[in-house]
Parts: structure tokens; sequence; C-alpha cells
């Protein structure tokens, strides 16, 4: 989502959606619907020693996707592969520290206030989102609490 610069409005209601993506904090919206969808704020932790919170070793194609988002390379078939163009554009997350995560970060739930992202809210405003956290420490900071 983080490519969605333009995006003003977006109407998700009534789509069963029970959580939002850890790149929807990225969005600045004029408004959102989020109206009828069956969120339900998660109270349970992430334990440490949970699959969910296992650390990886990024693979190559994480760490040069990694690359090209932070050196703001542009990607063009022929120049680079088009594995890698499509995992640019399809695997970005950022941690609410705002440091980029593609394959090594800490799964967890958490919250966010839509208000935080959209100027006018139809339906909850604060709604469940699922989190890549970079690092143990923003796993205790963040993880199960609401991003303001």
């Amino acid at each position: 989502m983080f490519r969605l610069k333009n995006l003003r409005t977006l109407t998700i209601s009534s789509n069963k959606v029970q959580s939002l993506p850890a790149s929807f904090q990225t969005l600045s919206l004029d408004h959102i619907d989020v109206f009828g969808n069956p969120f339900e704020i998660q109270q349970a932790k992430t334990k440490l020693d949970s699959p969910a919170s296992a650390r990886t070793v990024p693979s190559l194609l994480a760490l040069s996707a990694k690359s090209v988002i932070t050196s703001r390379l542009a990607c063009e078939e022929g120049e680079v592969p088009s594995t890698l163009i499509k995992y640019v554009d399809e695997a970005p997350s950022f941690c609410p520290c705002g440091k980029l995560c593609i394959d090594d970060g800490i799964i967890s739930n958490g919250s966010i206030n839509l208000l935080n992202v959209s100027d006018s809210v139809c339906g909850e405003k604060t709604v469940p989102l699922e989190m890549i956290l970079c690092s143990l420490v923003c796993f205790h900071r963040f993880s199960n609490n609401l991003i303001t």
C-alpha cells in the first residue's frame, strides 16, 4: 500500500475484513469507510517462542528488494529481474517505528486508530492491524498496543 500515495478515498465496507495489513499505516486518506466488517481486537499477546515471533535470515531477493526501496531505485523490465519487480511491488511492510521490514520481521497483532490515516471515518475508529515488527525492542514497544 505504500505506493498508493494518491489514494484519497477507500471503501471496504461489508467485505468480511477482519484486520488491516501493516502497510495500511502509511496511507493518508480523506475518507475511509470500514462499516459492516467483523473487526475484533485480539487481546492475546504473541508469545516470543511462537512461530510468528521467529526471526529468519532474509533471502537474497528480500535484501535486493530492500536495497531497491531504500535507495529509491527505478525498477524497469530488462534492467532487473521480473521477480524482483514483482517482489518490490508486493512485499514491503513497515514497522510502526518506520523501519522497512521484508522477510525479517516479527509478526504480531495490534490496532490502529483510523483517524491517524484518514480525515473522515465511517464505521469503527479503532480496528485490528497485522503488524510486522523489526526487532525485539519494537515487539515489546508495539505488540498488541494501539498505534497512534
